[in-house]
């Protein structure tokens, strides 16, 4: 059975994205199916025009769609194309529609812009849909957007394929020096890192007064229109000895880098887009190396278990707790078997060897 996956996609400004769509075709084929994907990388007419002639013209039994806001109405009409062939359909949707508003929003486009793509986005949806056979979603979305669609939608965590990330040679050493924090990302306003500099402008005011034997480093990889800000609110903070800022890093290199952190932070921020309910690829990668990691919004894959390598904070704008952090780490590390524990924690219910029967069930 022949499976393709189409998307919008630039795997240079978007390594995410395409990681995990190269993993998702790379299980398939595992599990015997003719996996391929299409990515177009710009987005201008003519490349989208060449985008929906290959979706019309694929001889796949099964596609997979990834939604882009912009051009439902034109991924409905492909799609009832695709029925009369009797293709079967499962959309994507990366980011429930009504939070997409926010992140529209958010740009920085002139206001006409912004308003014409919130427009655009509401007049679209949710008629556009209705052609599909299944919609994944790893978030809640509006009521607005479910009329009609709310049967075939299933709410489903994110997965990666486990085999191809590296899993550390051993947990950080602790007590050390130096409590390392890293967070990777395409820096934006929902990632929340801000809570993290100002949760260590907390904890150093009260570490000097308690004179504590060891210091905290943030090292934010990547980069993004937050980086800014960031940058901003670390220098007013007087933070420079704190947090480096490295910039975009990929293959070994960003092994190396995560090799000795001691705590991975997720997106802390899923709030500001009105969303409590998130199943964050990071969170996913960060498991697989065996690094223990915090979250704020529910995860469908690490709530139902509560492991206790990741540990949920409060889900709003408040500073982080470091030093409660500092703790639960000492807490955790004492089990000698804890980094085998995520690695087989991550094969179990986050690889998507598991996943893809569930999103295929019933359709292949």
């Amino acid at each position: 059975m022949k499976i393709s996956y189409f998307a919008f996609c630039q795997p240079l400004k978007q390594p995410g994205v395409a990681n995990k769509i190269s993993q998702m075709i790379s299980c398939l084929k595992e599990l015997g199916y003719d996996g391929s994907s299409y990515f177009s990388n710009t987005n201008r007419p003519r490349d989208r025009f060449i985008y929906y002639k290959k979706l019309v013209l694929t001889k796949a039994d099964i596609v997979l769609v990834r939604v882009d806001s912009m051009g439902n109405t034109f991924i409905f009409f492909c799609m009832l194309w695709l029925r009369l062939k009797k293709t079967k359909i499962i959309l994507d949707v990366p980011t429930p529609m009504f939070n997409a508003v926010f992140e529209i929003l958010e740009r920085p486009i002139s206001l006409f812009g912004r308003m014409s793509r919130v427009f655009l986005l509401f007049i679209q949806l949710p008629w556009s849909w209705w052609p599909a056979h299944r919609i994944l979603q790893y978030s809640v979305e509006s009521p607005l957007f479910m009329l009609g669609n709310r049967k075939k939608s299933l709410l489903i965590g994110n997965a990666i394929d486990v085999d191809s990330i590296s899993q550390r040679k051993q947990l950080s050493i602790w007590p050390a020096p130096v409590f390392k924090v890293i967070g990777v990302a395409n820096l934006a306003f929902w990632h929340g890192y801000d809570r993290v500099l100002h949760g260590i402008s907390q904890w150093l005011k009260k570490s000097n007064s308690c004179k504590t034997p060891f210091t905290v480093l943030f090292s934010i990889i990547g980069e993004g229109p937050e980086l800014k800000r960031l940058k901003a609110i670390s220098n007013e903070l007087d933070l420079d000895s704190h947090v480096i800022y490295t910039g975009p890093l990929f293959g070994n290199e960003l092994s190396e880098y995560l090799e000795d952190t001691h705590v991975a932070v997720g997106a802390i921020g899923i709030h500001r887009k009105k969303m409590s309910v998130a199943g964050e690829l990071k969170l996913r990668e960060y498991c697989s190396r065996s690094i223990p990691f915090i979250y704020s919004s529910d995860d469908p894959d690490f709530q139902s278990e509560n492991p206790d390598f990741a540990l949920k904070i409060p889900n709003d704008d408040s500073p982080i707790d470091l030093q409660k952090i500092i703790e639960w780490y000492e807490l955790i590390t004492q089990d000698m078997e804890l980094s085998c524990r995520m690695r087989r924690y991550a094969s179990t219910y986050l690889d998507w060897k598991t996943k893809i029967p569930v999103i295929l069930d019933g359709l292949a």
